[in-house]
């Protein structure tokens, strides 16, 4: 039987643009600069330590296998520094074959300053009573 368990994932450190304007940018590379960055991370990055500026997309990809019932949650997520944009989505295997391990994808933006622990649990949706094992954290 497969346990449940948990991945506080990375220390994510928001900080705050130097040169963060309201003003409209003035061109579209302006735009692309006022849009930010892109960081992508992986269960490699577990209990590392992710530098964000305000603005800037933070892209969570995990191992995953659907056939299971398990998925990857939030557990833990300070909300006002750090967004989900959107619902996670699933990345089937390109092996082609049944039963083959995915990636669950989730999508943040950072809003403001600060750190915090981002936390992400693998187990079956609505289990109670299931021990949690702890892994690593985002600050």
């Amino acid at each position: 039987m497969l346990k449940s368990k948990s991945l506080s994932l990375i220390a994510v450190a928001i900080l705050a643009a130097a040169s963060l304007s309201i003003a409209a940018p003035a061109s579209a590379s302006a735009a692309r600069q006022a849009a930010g960055k892109t960081v992508s991370v992986t269960d490699r990055d577990n209990n590392e330590t992710i530098d964000l500026n305000v603005g800037d997309t933070l892209v969570v990809k995990l191992a995953s296998n659907a056939s299971t019932g398990y998925s990857w949650q939030m557990g833990q997520n300070n909300a006002k520094l750090l967004v989900t944009e959107g619902e996670p989505r699933y990345e089937n295997s390109t092996s082609g074959l049944l039963g083959a391990q995915g990636t669950q994808v989730f999508t943040f933006k950072a809003l403001a300053a600060g750190g915090d622990v981002l936390g992400l649990l693998y187990q079956k949706p609505n289990v109670r009573g299931v021990r949690q094992r702890t892994s690593s954290a985002c600050a």
